[in-house]
């Protein structure tokens, strides 16, 4: 059974980029969402805006994929600024339970722009290898943000598994 990704829609609001994230927001969506936030660094977007209200789910592989990217653009000097709107309590608690929500600013439902989005297509058949690859990074890019001890080895046990499960797909 395929598990299904998130889709993605954009608008431009000033300086701005709103990227509205609908349905789930997993593993599988991770390549697609690095797609789109490059394009927009390489157009010269530094403010990005998740618009959240139909993001049903957000696993912690799309989350640590999230926090990789607003950590490498830090690291580059693109001081790049990402803001959520209108998350559901569920994924703010996941942000604050893995150590993630102080890295973003929450914007308020008055504080929504009046846009229109257009639909993004993406070339996103990621193989295997890939998912896995991006999945380890996205977590060892959350263990840097953790606190709970319990969380953090909760983590480090979840990259063992996924290293292993690579080394196997890797040796087929």
């Amino acid at each position: 059974m395929a598990i299904t990704q998130a889709s993605f829609k954009i608008a431009h609001a000033g300086a701005s980029a709103i990227i509205k994230i609908e349905g789930r927001a997993n593993c599988n969506s991770t390549d697609g969402f690095n797609q789109v936030i490059d394009q927009e660094i390489r157009e010269g977007c530094r403010n990005f805006i998740l618009d959240l209200s139909e993001c049903i789910i957000m696993d912690s592989s799309f989350l640590g994929t999230l926090v990789r990217k607003v950590e490498e653009a830090k690291n580059s000097q693109d001081c790049i600024q990402v803001e959520l709107f209108d998350a559901s309590e569920r994924i703010l608690e996941l942000m604050e339970d893995l150590g993630a929500l102080p890295l973003f600013q929450i914007l308020k439902t008055d504080d929504e722009p009046s846009v229109s989005f257009k639909e993004v297509s993406l070339n996103t058949n990621c193989d295997k290898l890939t998912l896995l690859k991006n999945s380890i990074q996205a977590h060892e890019t959350l263990l840097q943000c953790i606190t709970k001890l319990e969380k953090k080895a909760s983590i480090e046990s979840l990259i063992k598994m996924l290293k292993i499960e690579l080394e196997a797909e890797e040796n087929k």
